[in-house]
C-alpha cells in the first residue's frame, strides 16, 4: 500500500513540476487527480467559476450543482 501511495504522490509532483507554460491547466490537474482518487474532481475559484473539471468512469456527476463547462459558475 505504501508503494502505491508513494507512485500517486510522485504523479501529482511531477504535473505540477513540468509545468513548462506559465499557465496552470487545471483540466490537467483535475484529471490525474480524478485517475488517482478513483473520483470526480472540481477546481473552483473563489467566486464560484469552475476553472477545471475531471470525470472518472463509473462515478455519476452531481449534475444538479456542477455547470457543464470550465468558465461556468456554480
Amino acid at each position: 500500500m505504501s508503494v502505491q501511495l508513494l507512485d500517486k504522490t510522485r504523479k501529482i509532483n511531477k504535473l505540477l513540476h513540468n509545468n513548462n507554460s506559465q499557465k496552470v491547466v487545471f483540466n490537467d490537474i483535475c484529471d490525474v487527480l480524478s485517475e488517482i482518487l478513483e473520483a470526480n474532481s472540481l477546481v473552483i475559484s473563489k467566486k464560484g467559476k469552475v476553472l477545471g473539471v475531471g470525470t472518472h468512469n463509473g462515478t455519476s456527476e452531481i449534475t444538479e450543482l456542477i455547470a457543464d463547462k470550465v468558465g461556468g459558475f456554480i
